[in-house]
């Protein structure tokens, strides 16, 4: 167990430089390495009406007692001492009045200074908690937070309202420069024919099938709002194709063997 003259160690120098008080110091002994254990903070004085009320701090197992009017934390420490022994004690003052105390009770004793110091550097090395690694993901666009927000009964109107900065309708794609044109050709023509392909007819009426299917589905993805505003916006990088997912689902990884 641990007993803390309270006021012996928040009068120190760096104590005050950091306006400790009794609230904050039981939450710096929370932060170290005597979480856990039975800690007993000694006030003098009565409980004020703010943080500094007697108290146990959560979860950490630390008892507030402030002796009142009258008495001083030296007699309460030296009281608990000689009724319960000091057997697993440790007592954090400088008071030599404490130290000769503690030394009676067989107790051991710590420095307020040197405590101080252990459980600041405790606090300081704590780890920080981490964002979650998809906080850090990339963001979603206006468009999927509107799909979102509309999927949650939200309006979507502001998000999907045109940027400054967003480019025109009637923008054109800069066209490439004459020795990017002959590079992209001469890349082209180096490229070998495919062997022709044997397509039986069971074959080609199925791609035909798949095909009219495809275009009643490009045909429905086009009626929808968000997705014409997205075509719009990203004209020349994004295309209905893109957006038909069933055509990536009944890509080479999904079909199953033919029939």
């Amino acid at each position: 167990m641990l007993i803390v003259d309270a006021y012996n160690v928040l009068h120190l120098p760096e104590a005050a430089a950091r306006d400790l008080d009794v609230a904050a110091l039981c939450r710096s002994i929370g932060a170290s390495r005597y979480a856990g254990g039975r800690v007993v903070v000694i006030c003098d004085g009565a409980p004020g009406s703010g943080p500094e009320a007697r108290e146990r701090a959560s979860g950490a197992g630390i008892d507030v007692v402030f002796v009142g009017a009258g008495r001083s934390a030296d007699d309460e420490i030296e009281a608990r001492l000689h009724r319960h022994g000091g057997a697993g004690v440790t007592v954090v003052s400088d008071d030599r009045r404490l130290r000769r105390a503690a030394g009676r009770a067989k107790a051991r004793t710590l420095a307020s200074g040197a405590f101080l110091a252990q459980i600041l550097l405790d606090q300081a090395r704590r780890p920080t908690r981490q964002r979650p690694a998809f906080t850090k993901d990339l963001p979603l666009d206006r468009y999927s937070i509107a799909h979102w927000l509309s999927e949650f009964g939200l309006p979507a109107s502001d998000v999907l309202a045109p940027r400054p900065n967003a480019p025109k309708s009637g923008t054109r794609r800069a066209r490439p420069s004459p020795a990017a044109e002959t590079q992209q050709r001469a890349g082209q023509a180096s490229l070998p024919e495919p062997p022709p392909a044997t397509i039986t007819p069971r074959e080609t009426s199925s791609r035909t099938e798949e095909a009219a299917e495809g275009l009643a589905r490009l045909e429905a993805l086009r009626e929808d709002p968000i997705i014409r505003d997205a075509l719009e916006a990203w004209r020349g990088r994004l295309s209905l194709e893109d957006l038909d997912m069933q055509r990536w689902l009944d890509g080479p990884a999904g079909r199953g063997p033919a029939g």
